[in-house]
């Protein structure tokens, strides 16, 4: 682990010997995210947290600016707070000395999704999240597509019932 250290050699009669060591990270070179696996279609799910670190898994700092490039997420959009009320974001900027960030997710569709996140010289992060519908809040009905004869009955109608966004529960 990185640190400072002191190591001492002693033997009776002779005057001890000290030194001081210092041990740094290695050079960053993993990212690591973590975060709820499973969310409400609409929620803004999170907080996800990016985490910087070495080969060694010791936790390291960005040696500079660093960008993480968020890929994937099915139809859902990334966020910097934790409401989702501001534009949506496709990038987690790193300040120099940063050891990782956050971000939220929001999907309004029901699905399983994934997302990657990627920096240059950074092994790549991949986590999936299984969005599922709300409540059901309205009832959808569906007509039959063929007209039916004249003296027989039409075909049957279908209802189904379906959460705000449109997904049907699950």
């Amino acid at each position: 682990k990185p640190g400072k250290d002191t190591i001492t050699a002693s033997a009776t009669g002779i005057t001890a010997a000290s030194i001081v060591t210092e041990v740094s990270a290695a050079n960053t070179a993993i990212i690591g995210l973590s975060g709820p696996s499973a969310a409400s279609a609409g929620a803004c799910a999170g907080p996800y947290t990016v985490a910087l670190s070495d080969a060694d898994a010791n936790s390291t700092g960005a040696a500079a600016a660093l960008t993480v490039n968020l890929y994937g997420g099915g139809r859902g959009f990334w966020y910097a707070d934790a409401a989702c009320a501001t534009t949506s974001i496709s990038v987690l900027a790193l300040a120099a000395g940063a050891t990782g960030g956050t971000f939220y997710f929001r999907d309004q569709v029901s699905e399983s999704t994934s997302f990657t996140l990627t920096a240059v010289a950074h092994a790549r992060a991949t986590a999936l999240v299984q969005i599922a519908g709300e409540a059901p809040a309205r009832l959808v009905m569906t007509a039959p597509t063929s007209t039916p004869l004249p003296n027989f009955c039409s075909n049957a109608f279908s209802v189904t019932a379906t959460d705000v966004y449109g997904n049907i529960p699950t």
